[in-house]
């Protein structure tokens, strides 16, 4: 059986990850309370304030004797949101997320795959994952859509804010 266990660095370590990694960024509680308030009319698919995240890296690949970066908790990150997507995901259970822009979040991403980490998506694209599952995109077609229009429209909506939320390692227990 595959767990996770979740570490913040207060230095950078030599890891090893033989089941892979996830690196994430966390949004600071001002932007959370952006995301509900904008994204309140998808009711019962919001998710939990505690699953809003921005993937940097997720890698399903072994790793062994490699340096994580250090990054400290205290830095900020700015990303621009440039729109929704729906993305299929995995055996149906498809995704919202908020489309992201932002250089120093590409930078960070290139920091941890620079170190040895191979993404198991190589073409990184920031975003947060807003609803997951979803299980009937069509039932909130209408609603997705007239957000993504309000959003395109006003470019000076939501200029993010996140720090950085550590790693998780996959871990096999017996």
């Amino acid at each position: 059986m595959i767990t996770f266990k979740q570490f913040l660095l207060h230095e950078s370590v030599t890891i090893n990850a033989p089941h892979g990694i996830f690196i994430e960024v966390t949004p600071t509680n001002n932007t959370i309370r952006r995301l509900c308030g904008y994204f309140y009319e998808f009711e019962e698919f919001v998710p939990l304030l505690d699953d809003f995240h921005c993937t940097l890296l997720y890698s399903n690949t072994p790793a062994y004797n490699i340096e994580l970066p250090y990054v400290s908790s205290d830095d900020r990150f700015s990303a621009v949101a440039t729109g929704l997507s729906h993305w299929p995901g995995q055996e149906g259970k498809g995704y919202i997320v908020l489309n992201l822009e932002s250089p120093a979040l590409r930078a960070l991403n290139k920091k941890f795959t620079d170190a040895g980490f191979k993404g198991t998506f190589p073409d990184y694209k920031p975003h947060v994952s807003l609803i997951h599952p979803v299980p009937d995109f069509e039932k909130i077609r209408s609603i997705f859509d007239h957000r993504n229009e309000l959003l395109k429209a006003n470019t000076t909506f939501l200029t993010l804010e996140f720090y950085y939320g550590g790693y998780t390692i996959a871990d096999e227990e017996a």
